[in-house]
C-alpha cells in the first residue's frame, strides 16, 4: 500500500485579535466628524502594527454612525455596534448589538481601554464564549474604584474584575493594582504608551501650545491665566468640546476669544496636529489627573518640552530633564515658563532629552514585541 503525502503544509490560522473602542471610528474615518481621544488613538497605532503582521486578523467595534455594517481600512475590519445616546430600552438594545457584533468579529482575544459600558458586555461575552478579553488602563484612577460607581460603574467593574489580563501605562499604576488587586497580581503587565518614534520635522518655534478637551478635569482655564501672564508671548489652545462639560467650554470659549495674544482653536485632525507640535515653544499641560497624555509623546517626538502643572508620569519629566513638573504650585510653573522663554539653549536641550526619552521608552516599533509576547501567551 502506498502513502501520498501532501508537500503543502497545513497553513498557520491567524489569531483573531478585536479591539472594542467605540469611539475609534473617528480617527479611522475623519469624515465621520467623531471625536475620539488618546485611548483610541494608542489602540489605533497598536491595530496597525498587528494587522501588519501575518499572524493576526485584527478588528474593531465601533459606534454606529451610518456606515457600513463592516468596512475594511488599513487591513482592519471596522464592525459597527449601535448609535450613541438614549435611555436605559436603548442601553439594553445596545447591549445585544455590542454581542452581535462581537459574534461576529469572532475573536479568540479582545482588548478595551478606559472606562465604558462596554468593557463589561465585552467580559461577559468572553466568559460566554470561553475567550480571553484584555484591559488595558487608561488613567490612574481605572483601579481605584472611582469609576465602579452607579450602573455604568457596576458594568464597567464587571469587565475590569473579570479580564483574564491587565496592562498598565506606568509603573504606578502597576504598583497600585497590584496592592489593591493582590490575587490578580501576576496578571498585571506594563507596556508605556506607543507612538512612532521618527523625529519631526524641525520648525520655528513661536508658541506656548495646550491641547486637550473642555472638561474639568483637563482644567483649560489656568491655560488662560497663563496667557494672560505673559502678554507678549503668543498662546495656542487647541480645545475639544467635552460632553461632559457644556458649561465649561463655553466659559472657555467666551474668555478665550478676548484674550489678544491667545489663538483658540475648535478642532484639528488628527494627521495635521503634528504641525502644531513642531511649532511650540512649550507644550504645558494643567491636568489634575491623567494616566499617561499622548500629547507629551507628540511634544516629545517634535522636540518640545514639557511643562505640567501636576502630571508627571513615574516622575519621567524630571528624571530625563525633558521639561518641568511643578506638583500643582501655579507660582511655580510661572517662573518655570519665563525660564524656558527666556532660554533658547534650554528648550533647545529639554527637548531633545523628551526625543531621547521618546525613542528609548515609548517607540512603537519596541512595544509591538511586547505586545504581541502577550498575544502570543493565550
Amino acid at each position: 500500500m502506498i502513502t501520498y503525502t501532501s508537500n503543502i503544509s497545513k497553513m498557520k490560522e491567524k489569531k483573531k485579535i478585536c479591539f472594542v473602542s467605540l469611539f475609534a471610528y473617528g480617527i479611522f474615518n475623519p469624515a465621520a466628524n467623531l471625536k475620539f481621544g488618546g485611548s483610541e488613538t494608542q489602540l489605533y497605532f497598536l491595530a496597525q502594527k498587528l494587522a501588519a503582521n501575518p499572524d493576526f486578523a485584527v478588528s474593531f467595534i465601533v459606534l454606529d454612525v451610518g456606515q457600513a455594517a463592516v468596512e475594511s481600512i488599513d487591513n482592519i475590519n471596522l464592525l459597527k455596534a449601535y448609535k450613541r445616546g438614549g435611555g436605559l430600552v436603548k442601553m439594553i438594545a445596545g447591549f445585544f448589538k455590542l454581542i452581535a457584533a462581537l459574534r461576529k468579529a469572532d475573536p479568540d482575544i479582545i482588548i478595551c481601554r478606559a472606562f465604558g459600558r462596554e468593557v463589561g458586555v465585552s467580559a461577559l461575552y468572553a466568559k460566554i464564549f470561553g475567550k480571553k478579553l484584555v484591559y488595558c488602563f487608561a488613567n490612574d484612577h481605572d483601579a481605584d474604584g472611582k469609576f465602579f460607581h452607579g450602573l455604568s460603574g457596576k458594568i464597567f467593574q464587571f469587565g475590569f474584575m473579570n479580564a483574564d489580563l491587565y496592562v498598565a501605562q506606568s509603573q504606578f499604576q502597576a504598583a497600585e493594582f497590584k496592592k489593591r488587586f493582590k490575587k490578580k497580581s501576576d496578571k498585571i503587565s506594563l507596556i508605556k504608551n506607543s507612538w512612532p518614534a521618527e523625529a519631526l520635522s524641525t520648525a520655528e518655534k513661536e508658541f506656548i501650545l495646550w491641547v486637550g478637551s473642555s472638561s474639568e478635569l483637563k482644567r483649560p482655564d489656568i491655560f488662560l491665566d497663563l496667557a494672560e501672564e505673559f502678554p507678549q508671548e503668543k498662546f495656542v489652545m487647541v480645545i475639544a468640546k467635552s460632553k461632559q462639560d457644556g458649561n465649561k467650554w463655553e466659559d472657555i470659549v467666551n474668555r478665550g476669544n478676548n484674550i489678544g495674544n491667545l489663538r483658540l482653536i475648535e478642532s484639528v485632525p488628527f494627521k495635521e496636529i503634528d504641525a502644531y507640535f513642531a511649532k511650540a515653544k512649550v507644550l504645558v499641560s494643567t491636568s489634575s489627573s491623567e494616566g499617561f497624555p499622548n500629547v507629551f509623546l507628540q511634544a516629545a517626538r517634535a522636540k518640545t518640552p514639557i511643562l505640567s502643572l501636576v502630571v508627571n508620569p513615574d516622575g519621567f519629566i524630571v528624571e530625563f530633564q525633558a521639561g518641568f513638573a511643578t506638583g500643582g504650585d501655579y507660582a511655580l510653573m510661572k517662573t518655570r515658563l519665563a525660564g524656558l522663554l527666556d532660554d533658547e539653549n534650554l528648550r533647545r536641550q529639554m527637548g531633545e532629552n523628551a526625543y531621547q526619552y521618546l525613542k528609548q521608552e515609548h517607540d512603537i516599533n519596541n512595544n509591538i514585541e511586547k505586545w504581541k509576547k502577550i498575544l502570543y501567551s493565550f
